[in-house]
């Protein structure tokens, strides 16, 4: 009671009981052969996410030893494609012949509303060359050689 109390005066959805499903995959937990049976487990919402959770499902079977069933939900995201950055180069194939070779990369944006962004946000920084060259002088001094002659 408590529960449903917070989530009504807070507009929190509870959608486990949303989606239409058979009785016996309402129920999370059983005990003593199906005597007993409870729904231990909720997914619990705003009315902005409401909208995008596409399925609630809950997972049984061989796999999960136990008499608890997992339940999972499924959230549907606005993602946008853009076209990144294409390399080409050449590829050597038999008999002295060359094969122009692209390589394309994707950026896709998923829109999210809740946490604070990473601190590295970008995914490669601007390219110093020196700085490159000191990271790789570090890695060869700390470089240890076991059981050397």
């Amino acid at each position: 009671m408590k529960l449903l109390r917070f989530c009504a005066n807070n507009e929190l959805f509870i959608m486990n009981t949303f989606f239409e499903r058979r009785r016996m995959h309402q129920y999370t937990w059983y005990w003593e052969a199906c005597v007993h049976q409870s729904m231990i487990d909720l997914i619990i919402v705003s009315s902005d996410l409401r909208r995008s959770l596409m399925d609630v499902c809950f997972k049984r079977g061989a796999e999960l030893p136990t008499v608890h069933h997992i339940v999972v939900g499924t959230l549907r995201s606005e993602a946008i494609s853009k076209q990144g950055l294409i390399i080409k180069g050449l590829r050597r194939h038999r008999g002295e012949r060359w094969g122009i070779v692209k390589y394309r990369y994707c950026n896709v944006f998923v829109r999210l509303q809740e946490g604070s962004p990473p601190e590295k946000f970008k995914r490669f920084g601007p390219y110093n060359g020196w700085k490159k060259l000191e990271e790789c002088v570090d890695n060869l001094r700390k470089r240890r050689i076991v059981e050397g002659l």
